[in-house]
């Protein structure tokens, strides 16, 4: 009898051992939501193939789930609390969509300040590394990056000078892009990307200020007649947006460690530098499909550009004068934004 218990007392530790090591060994689901379309850049060309790459490094330990359109539910603007709050493990949203809450890297929204995607993705990556980390201590950013440049998507009448902007409703993506649409005689009106094309239909705006990527994927030059880039001829766009991917906090410090350090590898300056490369020709296609739907495509020429710089450098001054208000050096934070973007867009 003793002998019997024994050995059923070791058959017990045994399943004991292999069912703990089943558990341990299942694999960590991490549930990624964004705003945009399935059919979009961002879910096609990177979250998906940067996830999937996650996946193999890890041997399927972890897992991802990519969510698109919200399909979780909530809205686009609470996207950052949802992660804070563990509703979901990583979001791709705009720090913009809850304005005034990330001054400080609001400054790659002000005006002329993004060159290259790659160039001032990588600057975005840097400065909030050295410069902004506490705006987002309740969370752990993976990326910070820029979309592609802004250009205006209207209905009616092609921006082609600055009194065309006059008294125009155009759709704003972020306070500082609002700031200086009011300053050059627009009105601004700020809302979600998704909300765009209903007030397109709605006659509640005259025009749009977003990238080809969206534009094109969310079919909003299907709803207008002119597009017009502004650029400049020292090569910055005249507008962007900063991206976050954020993961929660409590979801990322408890991941095993060796899975940690291979998100890790994946995310950061590699992640910056990686997506900006596969992004491709976004902005190309996107003409070649306006135009393909008989749209006005132009560019606003260089005399009417340095009018716009001038008519908008306010805005900058005022960011400068509200962060140093806080106690920052918002001059020298300016001007160390506007190296690291020269920097990285060296070749």
């Amino acid at each position: 009898m003793v002998k019997l218990a024994v050995a059923i007392g070791l058959l017990l530790a045994l399943l004991d051992s292999t069912s703990a090591a089943e558990t341990t060994e299942k694999p960590i689901a991490l549930r990624v939501l964004h705003f945009l379309p399935a059919s979009s850049p961002v879910h096609t060309k990177i979250l998906v193939p940067w996830t999937e790459r996650i996946v193999a490094e890890t041997g399927g330990r972890l897992r991802f789930e990519v969510y698109p359109a919200m399909q979780l539910g909530g809205r686009p603007m609470e996207l950052y609390d949802m992660v804070e709050r563990g509703m979901v493990d990583i979001v791709w949203t705009l720090p913009s969509y809850t304005p005034g809450r990330f001054p400080l890297m609001e400054i790659f929204e002000l005006p002329f300040m993004m060159t290259t995607r790659r160039a001032t993705s990588r600057a975005a990556w840097a400065y909030y590394e050295k410069f902004a980390r506490e705006e987002f201590a309740d969370v752990v950013p993976l990326s910070m990056h820029v979309i592609g440049a802004g250009a205006f998507h209207m209905r009616d009448k092609q921006i082609a000078r600055l009194e065309d902007l006059k008294d125009r409703r155009i759709r704003v993506p972020s306070r500082q892009s609002g700031a200086t649409l009011r300053r050059l005689g627009a009105i601004p009106v700020d809302m979600p990307a998704f909300q765009i094309n209903a007030a397109l239909r709605d006659d509640q705006i005259d025009g749009a200020l977003a990238n080809w990527d969206f534009a094109t994927s969310s079919r909003v030059i299907n709803l207008t007649k002119f597009d017009c880039e502004l650029s400049s001829g020292g090569g910055e766009n005249f507008q962007t947006s900063v991206i976050v991917v954020a993961m929660n906090k409590m979801r990322y410090t408890t991941l095993p460690p060796d899975l940690r350090a291979i998100l890790d590898r994946n995310s950061g300056d590699a992640l910056v530098s990686w997506l900006s490369g596969v992004w491709g020709d976004e902005e190309v296609e996107g003409r070649a499909a306006a135009r393909a739907l008989g749209n006005s495509v132009t560019e606003i020429t260089p005399s009417e550009v340095e009018r716009f710089k001038a008519g908008s450098a306010t805005v900058i001054d005022e960011w400068i004068a509200d962060v140093t208000a806080t106690g920052k050096n918002g001059r020298e934070l300016y001007k160390s934004a506007k190296e690291l973007v020269a920097k990285f867009g060296q070749p």
